[in-house]
């Protein structure tokens, strides 16, 4: 009877056993699929998850309204969300660009444009229509220019054809890099020029100290001044906030420069970052046309880490170029200029938040009635 017993004990035993594996289990596994939920609902709720929020054409539309940063006299001018260009494409246009499409991703990415939503915003501002006049490219982010008439438009283009003949570079960017560069600040005259590959199937540009002035007149190459200044750098002097000055953005020149000058790649840069290698701990530039250039960025762990993004998820890094300010020589006259300034975008501004930089104060208004002349300035403040 005892025997039985023990048998029956030691079965109910095992029985009490399995069932506290199989709830150990249970709690186990369903500790890991919360996780699992958790994780992917932190990573949809990415700040460059949400660079294209819109879920209508007429919520986009209504967001670039809300995004006039200037309204005066038929002058409009708006903070261009990063990713959307500033015309639909032209289906008949044959001439192959430059770069064919872009190798970065936006999540939820809308294939809108500014043009199409220009007859909304002139209603809504109480404009018959609006014209495009100025613009940052499709993937920057920053000040765009808007016309009511012929005669402002052509306000505006004398305005910056004059700060051409004062020498005054009239773009001012903003940019995020993934290393600090190797100077501090500088002015620098350079010029660019495409390179034909050696099976003469495609173009690069390369960045070049000197050139002819036959070269200039010929259009073989496009002059390009440049004025930089490191505003900050990141937590672990990882990175770096620069404020840059560029005459020209033909080629993606300020990636190009950023990269191959500055030694100090631009985030998010999926075209030129790569033109720059780490051979023997040391930095240097490399021929355009080796396959490294095409590789993806290899990014900093401690970085990607700052941003809360793996590796796999380095794809979505908006390109940190912003169009921080534009300065319009003489637009109200003689030595009175007009400056507007766009302030930071939401993934913009998250950035610079989780890389610790210290930011300038930013004014987030525009500049009217600036005197140039002699050594005084007068700035009035316009309310938006």
């Amino acid at each position: 009877m005892k025997n039985v017993l023990r048998c029956f004990g030691s079965n109910l035993t095992l029985n009490c056993n399995r069932s506290k594996v199989c709830q150990l289990s249970c709690e186990k596994y369903s500790t890991a699929a919360a996780f699992k939920t958790e994780s992917r609902e932190r990573r949809e709720k990415h700040p460059y998850k949400k660079i294209h929020p819109w879920k209508s054409f007429k919520a986009f539309s209504e967001s670039l309204v809300e995004n006039v940063i200037y309204n005066k006299n038929g002058l409009v001018a708006l903070n261009k969300p990063y990713g959307i260009a500033s015309r639909e494409k032209d289906v008949n246009n044959t001439k192959v660009p430059y770069q064919k499409e872009s190798l970065n991703k936006i999540s939820g990415a809308v294939d809108y444009a500014v043009s199409n939503a220009l007859p909304f915003i002139a209603d809504r501002l109480g404009y018959a229509n609006l014209n495009i006049v100025r613009s940052p490219e499709r993937f920057m982010s920053g000040v765009m220019l808007l016309a009511a008439d012929e005669s402002v438009e052509k306000a505006i283009i004398k305005s910056q054809n004059r700060a051409m003949g004062f020498k005054k570079i009239p773009k001012t960017y903003w940019i995020v890099t993934t290393r600090l560069p190797k100077d501090t600040n500088g002015i620098k005259n350079v010029a660019l020029k495409l390179h034909k590959s050696p099976c003469k199937k495609f173009e690069r540009p390369v960045i070049h100290e000197k050139w002819s002035n036959t070269q200039e007149k010929k259009g073989e190459i496009k002059v390009l001044n440049v004025e930089y200044n490191l505003l900050s750098n990141s937590i672990d002097n990882l990175s770096a906030l620069i404020e840059i000055k560029s005459s020209t953005t033909k080629w993606h020149a300020i990636r190009l420069f950023a990269a191959t000058n500055l030694l100090s790649p631009i985030l998010g840069d999926r075209i030129h970052a790569e033109r720059i290698q780490n051979i023997m701990g040391t930095l240097m530039k490399v021929n355009p046309f080796v396959a490294a250039v095409d590789r993806p960025p290899r990014m900093n762990k401690k970085l990607l880490t700052h941003l809360n993004l793996s590796t796999e998820m380095q794809d979505i890094i908006p390109v940190h170029i912003h169009l921080k300010r534009i300065e319009l020589s003489w637009y109200f006259g003689k030595n009175k200029d007009l400056l507007i300034e766009a302030p930071l975008t939401p993934e913009f501004s998250w950035t610079c938040q989780a890389l610790n930089f210290e930011l300038p104060r930013e004014s987030n208004f525009s500049v009217e009635n600036v005197s140039t002349e002699g050594q005084e300035q007068q700035f009035v403040q316009i309310s938006q």
